[in-house]
């Protein structure tokens, strides 16, 4: 799951010094937007707040992932008696929180996976065929370089667009980038086109 940067609060900060619960506590109090890095022992775990609440928790182990409110509480409470765990703490803004939230809470299904930009023009299959079908899901975009990116769908147009360095749904959009949205679309296709990426393509249940 793609997780944009944002600012860095805190990085590498141990478990072996740091309370967790006086931490989160903290965090909460200061009516925080952003979400928690945590190393865990063969696992990641990500909490994001918005507004100093915890909104879904992410488990990945591999592959795998598991997406739920009730993750938080999960990965809350094997890190309480950890000692050799490393946290990272990013601040994004409200309305990126709330963009990427949304479409984490999502229930999904793998729809095609695996593809390749050598044989397989995302573009053409967005605007072709995801459109005539109406296609309600998302993209995941895996480019060869380690870059990311995010395009959802509703009704088989671009909802919502997610990069590392922007965060746009295009129900909450201002006018000035409602006028450009279709243009970043766009071009986050193109490029994934013409420097090589894998897509995965979900589609909400």
């Amino acid at each position: 799951m793609l997780l944009p940067q944002g600012k860095c609060i805190w990085k590498n900060l141990s478990t072996f010094f740091v309370k967790i619960q006086a931490l989160m506590q903290y965090i909460r109090d200061q009516d925080f937007d952003g979400y928690i890095y945590i190393n865990l022992k063969n696992e990641k775990g990500i909490v994001f707040l918005q507004e100093g609440d915890f909104i879904c928790g992410i488990l990945k182990y591999n592959n795998d992932e598991q997406r739920k409110i009730d993750t938080v509480k999960e990965i809350l409470d094997r890190i309480k008696n950890e000692r050799k765990e490393l946290i990272d703490v990013y601040s994004l803004s409200n309305r990126s929180i709330e963009i990427i939230t949304d479409l984490l809470l999502m229930d999904v299904n793998p729809y095609q996976t695996d593809l390749s930009s050598e044989f397989f023009n995302i573009e053409s299959y967005i605007n072709n065929y995801l459109n005539g079908i109406k296609f309600n899901g998302y993209v995941e975009i895996h480019f060869h370089d380690g870059e990311e990116g995010i395009v959802s769908l509703h009704e088989g147009n671009v909802n919502t667009i997610i990069t590392d360095s922007l965060q746009l749904r295009r129900d909450r959009a201002t006018q000035s980038e409602l006028r450009v949205f279709d243009m970043y679309a766009l071009k986050l296709l193109e490029r994934a086109q013409s420097k090589g990426a894998m897509y995965d393509i979900y589609a909400y249940v």
